[in-house]
This record gives C-alpha cells, sequence and structure tokens, in this order.
C-alpha cells in the first residue's frame, strides 16, 4: 500500500517562568501521518524515521534513534466484515468477545515462547474499543533477541486495526511513554454513526411525509 505523509508540523510551545525572569520559546517537530485513503492517521516526533513495512498488511512502520535498542512501532489493518451492521452500543461486548485473548494468543503465536503480562479489555484506540496486551517473546525471525512489545487492536467499521510498538526488552522501559503517546495520536476518520437512534427521522413532529413508490406522492400528515 502506498503511504505518504504530510508536511511537518512545527509546534511552538511558550513557557513564562515570571516577569523578572523572562521567557524562551521551545520547538519541536511533529510528523503527522495520513493513509492513502484517509481512514487513519498518526504523528510521531522528529527523530523517528518511517521504514519499509515488513507485511502487506502494514500501513505505517516507523523506527526510533538507536539500532541496538531496535525500538519500533507499526500499525496494521485487516478487512473483518463480520460485523457489517451492528449498534454502536454492541462494540464493546464485540470487542470483548472476538478480539481479546484468543486473538492475541493466534498472533504472538509465531513468535517464541511468548509470555503475556497484560491483557487489558475495553481499552482505547482511535475512536474504537481496543483490546491491549503487554508481552515479551524472542523474535523467530531477523536479528535472534528478546523484544517487549505493547499492542492494541481496535475494530472500527469494516477494519481490524492494529499497533503493536516493542523493542529489545532491557530497552524497552526506556521507550514505553514515547510508545504510549505515539498510540495515543492515531486516529481514524469518523465513518460510524455514533449516536444510538442512529437519527432517524422523526415522523411524530414532521408534518409532512414525501412517499416515493411506483407512484410518487407528496400526503400530509396531521
Amino acid at each position: 500500500m502506498r503511504l505518504f505523509s504530510k508536511t511537518v508540523l512545527t509546534v511552538s510551545a511558550f513557557l513564562s517562568f515570571g516577569l523578572m525572569q523572562g521567557a524562551s520559546d521551545a520547538r519541536a517537530s511533529i510528523y503527522y501521518w495520513q493513509s492513502p485513503d484517509g481512514n487513519v492517521s498518526a504523528s510521531f516526533v522528529d527523530g523517528w524515521k518511517r521504514v519499509h513495512n515488513q507485511k502487506p498488511s502494514d500501513l505505517l512502520s516507523v523506527k526510533a534513534p538507536g539500532d541496538r535498542d531496535f525500538a519500533t512501532c507499526v500499525i496494521s489493518a485487516h478487512k473483518d466484515e463480520r460485523f457489517k451492521i451492528y449498534p454502536v452500543h454492541y462494540s464493546g461486548q464485540i470487542q470483548r468477545r472476538y478480539f481479546s485473548e484468543d486473538m492475541w494468543a493466534r498472533y504472538y503465536n509465531g513468535q517464541t515462547s511468548p509470555v503475556f503480562h497484560l491483557i487489558k479489555d475495553d481499552a482505547g484506540l482511535g475512536q474504537g474499543f481496543a483490546s491491549m496486551v503487554s508481552v515479551s517473546y524472542e523474535t523467530s525471525t531477523g536479528p535472534r533477541m528478546m523484544k517487549r512489545a505493547l499492542a492494541f487492536a481496535s475494530l472500527y467499521g469494516n477494519t481490524l486495526y492494529g499497533v503493536e510498538c516493542s523493542a529489545e526488552a532491557s530497552a524497552y522501559d526506556r521507550w514505553h511513554n514515547s510508545f504510549l503517546s505515539f498510540v495515543k495520536s492515531i486516529d481514524f476518520k469518523r465513518r460510524t454513526n455514533h449516536a444510538l437512534s442512529g437519527y432517524y427521522r422523526d415522523f411524530v413532529q414532521d408534518s409532512a411525509l414525501l412517499i416515493k413508490g411506483p407512484r410518487f406522492a407528496d400526503d400530509t400528515y396531521n
């Protein structure tokens, strides 16, 4: 999938230390990325860089500074049309039933000796209900090492979005907060009606009703 990024956003923070101390101007660059279809976006700080995706389902792969830490975050997307039509208030139940422990067991089955430290339901990713996992494992491909990862999965629309941020196990704590910041920056284009009623037409209050069938009619109901 073709990826693109929007121009760097410069964030200027003005810090005031009082009249006698003066003020300073701190600047940091934040890169904003959006998928080609516009359905998912994320931000990452200057110093992180985009790298090649490893799987066809990957949308964005970014790498933190430091070659020995192997700190990376990957956003992926998988089509899942099992729940095309359902009231929004069932989203949490669907997540807990279909996107929780069993899903993570299958996802990390390809790694060596995964150890799950925490699996949490009713987490958040973008605008969807998400499952979260904290896990350690030995890599089965690429450089052999012990890694620790933080991952989220959320069904939104007909797509299961996932994000995994991982690092070499001994370096993970240095990157945990940065990983959380990246996850919090992820957002989905709103394309689900979040109203419980679905914003149905108020037939009681409407004075006129247009009927379009074999014969077009304009009837008034009082």
